[in-house]
């Protein structure tokens, strides 16, 4: 599932906007035992992006559940203009045009 940037935000999930092979590349670094993200913090946005791959093969709002956990523990420091920059660079991270990101974070309340 690639990104669909011609989807009006008010009608998109997920995966309209998210990337699904840039999320896959990036779960491949996750580490198989949550106890190494103890030592080494480098792993955690692979293993947010493992969460986002199986939340993502499950029905229902598992996904956006996923999704919003892992962009409120990125951008929970700062004035609101911050956290959007540090959404931008997740959302860039993630595969996703970083302005249509930051709008579907906005319709499901984070900002």
């Amino acid at each position: 599932m690639s990104r669909r940037d011609d989807i009006p935000i008010a009608d998109a999930g997920v995966w309209d906007i998210v990337d699904w092979p840039t999320v896959e590349v990036l779960s491949r670094d996750a580490p198989s035992d949550v106890d190494e993200l103890r030592n080494r913090k480098d792993l955690a946005l692979p293993w947010a992006a493992k969460n986002l791959i199986e939340a993502g093969t499950k029905d229902g709002d598992a996904c956006r559940y996923r999704l919003c956990e892992l962009a409120a523990a990125w951008t929970r420091s700062g004035q609101e203009a911050r956290r959007r920059q540090q959404a931008a660079v997740l959302g860039a991270k993630l595969g996703a045009d970083p302005e249509r990101f930051i709008e579907l974070l906005t319709k499901y309340g984070l900002f």
